[in-house]
């Protein structure tokens, strides 16, 4: 080619995204383009495509007889007729159904209407009930066992009311049965947690009781205790020693040597209980703390699985 020809050479200009190697045709200029992928340039989806990307386009795909157009948004979500639902429009909307015999979804008769706002009815108190469930153990405010309690109680009265309408409705479906009965559970699951708090605080309160209890007996014995020193200094105080007689009698320092002998013994005896007393109130104290940490921990572990359980219904 001559250089007076290097006029008439033009970029091809293919998308990057929307071609397949950004070569073109040296005659058309038309380049290579991706699956669903249209244009000169390649940089649109074809008619009734969508979704743009270094893959191509994807099909709408969108129902003849329920959408408006063949053409769907952005988000692949057709444009459907009065009556249909859903992405590609191939579903009647709620209170209308689909007859062969007539083209769209017809509208149920008016008495259908009765059980529609029974059911949206029931839904909205099932929303409402999930919200409390959610919110019994949530919350940056302290509650207290009795608040609790009576949360617990609420949510427990509005499950049997919601349960009592459901099973005297007829045409309720089955999903909003098992979600109800999915609320039982986690209900029941949050009585037997506080049933377990409430054990455990009492256990731990007994065990203190019994800690007090034995520190109380060891104060007692102190008391006794120092009641015979003051008593051993007393008599030391009045002794009155004389010389040994001839006759092999025992005198006053013997007598007072045998009762320091057996108060010492006495006194030996007595610190051993307050060394034992002691050491099971210490022992008491040490399993009551443990106890109680050990339910905060289970608490602190429980919340998580409790709260993803109920999320998930």
């Amino acid at each position: 080619m001559s250089s007076n020809d290097s006029r008439f050479v033009h970029r091809c200009n293919c998308n990057p995204i929307g071609s397949t190697n950004g070569q073109c045709d040296i005659t058309t200029g038309q380049c290579e383009c991706q699956p669903g992928v249209s244009g000169l340039h390649c940089d649109r989806c074809e008619v009734n495509f969508f979704g743009f990307s270094a893959s191509g386009c994807k099909p709408c795909d969108c129902d003849p007889e329920g959408s408006s157009s063949g053409q769907c948004k952005d988000d692949g979500r057709c444009e459907c007729r009065p009556g249909f639902v859903g992405a590609r429009c191939d579903m009647c909307e709620e209170n209308y159904f689909y007859n062969r015999s007539v083209p769209g979804c017809q509208q149920c008769p008016s008495c259908y209407g009765l059980v529609r706002d029974k059911v949206n009815q029931q839904r909205q108190k099932l929303h409402d009930l999930q919200t409390l469930i959610d919110n019994l153990g949530s919350g940056q405010e302290t509650v207290s066992d009795k608040a609790f309690e009576d949360r617990l109680k609420e949510a427990e009265k509005a499950i049997a009311e919601l349960l009592d309408e459901a099973q005297a409705s007829k045409d309720l479906d089955r999903g909003l049965m098992d979600r109800l009965d999915t609320l039982n559970n986690t209900l029941t699951t949050q009585w037997k947690r506080l049933q377990g708090i409430r054990n455990t605080v009492d256990d731990t309160g007994a065990q203190a009781d019994r800690a007090r209890n034995r520190v109380q007996d060891a104060e007692s014995l102190i008391d006794r205790a120092r009641q015979e020193l003051d008593k051993a200094k007393d008599a030391i105080s009045k002794v009155d020693i004389k010389p040994p007689s001839g006759t092999g009698e025992p005198n006053n320092m013997t007598l007072l040597a045998e009762e320091a002998r057996r108060l010492a013994e006495k006194h030996k005896t007595e610190s051993e209980q307050i060394e034992k007393i002691a050491k099971d109130a210490n022992d008491t104290s040490t399993k009551a703390y443990n106890l109680l940490l050990k339910t905060l921990e289970g608490e602190s572990l429980d919340r998580p699985g409790d709260r993803g359980a109920e999320q998930e219904v």
